[in-house]
């Protein structure tokens, strides 16, 4: 019960009563005087510093995580803004080799910030989130990395000052890598206003960018400087995204769009070559994180996808596999796609929108050499190419030359 409501209840604030109380104020931790009608009572005014304390600002047992398998820590989706705490964060996770990997964001510059800071979210009269809010977050792990000795990664990066320090860091030889989702590299802050004005599919964060910072990811792609491809996968209930711009939730589904996107706007487009492509998506993902993957060498998991350069497919949300639907390129075109995905050497049909090569597929083995000549010609008619070479690329085999000329002599009569 407090003081002022002791004073009421003792200056008899009954019906017909006339006594009044009076509280004299003292510092916290001396008595006060509380002088009534009826009398004095003295009080102790405690001095309690009750700190409630947000789950999210604690530093979880990484060495339990460690133990449970876990091969990295990450803070995406709720940046850690106590900068003590990251530096224990990195300390942790490099006594046992784990990359930190950060969603780089200052939440006190983003505010309530919905969209970039720019020419369209001002024309929207949409709150803006200036790229420097994500820059400033990236600097601070690649300090953090530097004086820690540990491995620094940047989660979905955006802005155009964020991958200039990420390449200052890299030349000093700290350890930092650095990822691009696909949106980020096809997209700009146009979209948020045509084709559809205030489409929520366009609502992601870090959000999209401007021209120059696209095209600075592009630049990171084809240079090296960007590690990775990364999906940025957030699925949202279609209810959850019908609502005003600024209350729906950040985050589109990119799973099954990013290799179509990545091979029509990278590889079609000249920025990449294959091989930095099946880099970007496979195999440095798996060095990095230091997994088992990335490469058909013997005896790794046979966790394999195989792509069709040249297939067209045509993004339809409604046909997506994922329970979501919230993609902003609903009905794309687009050059090249996944043709099947073998999981732990199990085969299936995956394709554009569920359709694809039939999945009868035999056992994978470690450099999934047991596909038959049979199935290597189905292969190829399915693809409908007369090149060997583009059918070997397609499934990522190795064959004899046998094999080849007779996939050469079959593909031939394709035309």
């Amino acid at each position: 019960m407090g003081a002022e409501e002791l004073a009421d209840r003792g200056a008899g604030r009954q019906e017909g009563g006339s006594s009044q109380g009076r509280l004299k104020e003292q510092g916290p931790g001396e008595e006060a005087h509380l002088e009534l009608g009826l009398g004095e009572v003295r009080l102790r005014l405690l001095d309690l510093d009750l700190h409630l304390v947000d789950p999210r600002e604690l530093l979880a047992d990484i060495a339990d995580l460690h133990r449970a398998g876990c091969v990295a820590i990450t803070d995406d989706g709720h940046p850690t803004a106590t900068a003590m705490l990251m530096r224990r964060a990195f300390e942790y996770a490099g006594m046992f080799g784990m990359p930190v990997i950060e969603h780089c964001e200052d939440t006190t510059l983003k505010g309530d910030g919905v969209a970039h800071e720019g020419f369209h979210a001002a024309a929207l009269g949409l709150r803006g989130i200036p790229g420097a809010c994500e820059a400033m977050g990236v600097e601070r792990g690649i300090l953090m990395a530097e004086l820690t000795n540990s491995h620094f990664h940047v989660a979905h990066m955006s802005a155009r000052a964020s991958i200039r320090g990420v390449r200052k860091a890299k030349e000093a030889g700290i350890k930092v890598s650095c990822e691009v989702a696909p949106h980020h590299f096809t997209l700009t802050d146009e979209a948020l206003g045509t084709p559809i004005p205030y489409d929520t599919n366009t609502k992601m964060n870090p959000p999209l960018r401007e021209v120059g910072d696209r095209d600075s990811m592009l630049a990171g792609i084809a240079d090296g400087s960007i590690d990775c491809i990364a999906t940025d996968h957030a699925p949202h209930h279609y209810d959850e995204k019908k609502v005003e711009f600024d209350r729906a939730p950040f985050g589109i589904v990119g799973l099954e769009t990013a290799v179509s996107l990545s091979l029509d706007r990278l590889y079609h487009a000249g920025h990449v070559r294959m091989p930095r492509l099946i880099e970007l998506l496979s195999v440095n993902p798996a060095r990095i994180l230091k997994v088992a993957g990335g490469t058909l060498s013997e005896g790794v998991p046979a966790d394999i996808t195989i792509i069709a350069p040249d297939m067209p497919v045509r993004v339809q949300a409604s046909a997506l596999k994922s329970k979501s639907k919230n993609t902003p390129f609903d009905g794309w075109e687009l050059r090249g796609g996944v043709a099947a995905t073998g999981v732990a050497a199990c085969a299936a049909c995956h394709g554009p929108n569920g359709a694809g090569i039939p999945a009868q597929y035999p056992r994978v083995a470690g450099q999934f050499a047991d596909y038959t000549l049979a199935q290597l010609k189905a292969f190829a008619g399915e693809q409908r190419t007369n090149d060997p070479g583009k059918v070997m690329q397609s499934i990522a085999v190795r064959m004899t030359d046998k094999e080849m000329r007779a996939v050469a002599e079959y593909t031939s009569g394709l035309r």
